[in-house]
């Protein structure tokens, strides 16, 4: 999956890791002895079936998801008029989980059920969310608790899922088709039209991440009026780094070892204002879907041409070196300029790093 233009490789590759080593080890199953596994979409109609969880963890990378997910939550669960005595609120790495396990621990006001909600509980050290997860545990069947994450380690799932009746709520990133049908969805829902080439440039822009994604919807509506139809030229003058370069244009470059190409992309990209970090984010997910594409043949027609100038070991390359500049990014203070060398730095190994040439296992109707 994509990460966000301003989430880097090590969200991506984490994600990956932990999905094989769940396979691997054998992983609660979708709808285990006690926990029960749904993807955010399919909320609704879990709650409309009238099934009443202990415990909810809203779990992804994918913050509109997450709000969206318990924003159904807490419609549902929590009434308005009894909200002041029946719902507790913990957020940030503040949270005192002595007083999140005393607030469990309370009965209900003129109710059947108390709600706790805990946010941002990545924000915690690790220490303090093990302490927290297993004293739920201890928590009456009065009290449902909405625990809300960005991930969650092999160990805080094995606490998780040995909790009575819990119910997971994946807020993971959709895939690149998912993120078109999302872009028209909530476009559609404006009563606005969008070309498949501005959709596919705004995409190429900002990514599947569809908190910024939004943004940019929200923009664009507003840029159209009246017309209610966005084009790629509205998306150009729109969207920051649409103008004249994208992150799939640098790819190319970087595909084909043209380092001079890649180089001024680059330059045109921090000229529109993108942070390097952002490059980095975009472009790894750009080669982790030719990685797919390689491996299944799967994909839109420019992913197919550009997957058949790779090949595995290439591809693997590519993605250690996008994993070292973003964690030298992240790691680092150094000013805007130390940054941009950084990600030249990052262009000038890949464009070195071996000649395009077809891959040995191309994918099924690339061209040759």
């Amino acid at each position: 999956a994509r990460p966000s233009p301003r989430v880097g490789i090590v969200s991506a590759l984490a994600f990956v890791t932990v999905r094989e080593v769940e396979e691997t080890m054998g992983a609660p199953s979708k709808r285990g002895k006690r926990g029960i596994k749904i993807d955010s979409a399919e909320l609704s109609a879990w709650l409309e079936r009238g099934d009443s969880p202990r415990f909810v963890l809203v779990v992804g990378e994918e913050a509109l998801l997450r709000d969206r997910a318990l924003a159904q939550l807490l419609e549902h669960f929590v009434d308005p008029g009894l909200a002041d005595f029946n719902l507790d609120r913990f957020s940030g790495d503040t949270i005192d989980v002595d007083r999140v396990l005393s607030a469990c621990a309370t009965l209900p006001m003129m109710a059947d059920r108390r709600v706790v909600l805990v946010r941002s509980l990545q924000t915690l050290h690790n220490a303090r969310r093990r302490r927290l997860l297993e004293g739920l545990a201890d928590a009456p069947p009065t009290t449902l608790v909405l625990i809300e994450t960005v991930a969650l380690t092999l160990k805080e799932k094995e606490l998780a899922h040995g909790l009575e009746r819990a119910l997971f709520v994946s807020a993971d990133s959709p895939g690149p088709g998912d993120a078109l049908r999302a872009i028209k969805r909530d476009l559609a829902r404006r009563e606005i039209k969008i070309d498949d080439k501005a959709a596919e440039a705004l995409l190429a822009c900002r990514g599947k991440n569809l908190t910024g994604l939004a943004i940019e919807i929200e923009k664009l509506a507003h840029y159209v009026g009246e017309r209610r139809r966005i084009e790629k030229a509205d998306v150009v003058a729109v969207v920051p780094a649409a103008e004249g370069a994208n992150v799939f244009e640098l790819v190319d470059a970087m595909a084909l070892s043209d380092l001079d190409t890649a180089l001024d992309l680059l330059d045109r990209l921090y000229a529109a204002g993108e942070d390097p970090l952002a490059v980095v984010g975009a472009a790894t997910w750009h080669f982790l879907t030719l990685w797919k594409t390689v491996l299944d043949g799967g994909g839109w027609t420019k992913f197919l041409r550009q997957a058949s100038r790779f090949d595995l070991d290439r591809l693997h390359f590519v993605l250690k070196e996008l994993l070292s500049a973003d964690l030298d990014l992240k790691s680092t203070g150094g000013g805007i300029e130390a940054r941009r060398s950084r990600g030249r730095e990052l262009v000038l190994r890949i464009c070195a790093g071996g000649g395009a040439h077809r891959s040995r296992r191309p994918a099924k109707g690339g061209r040759r």
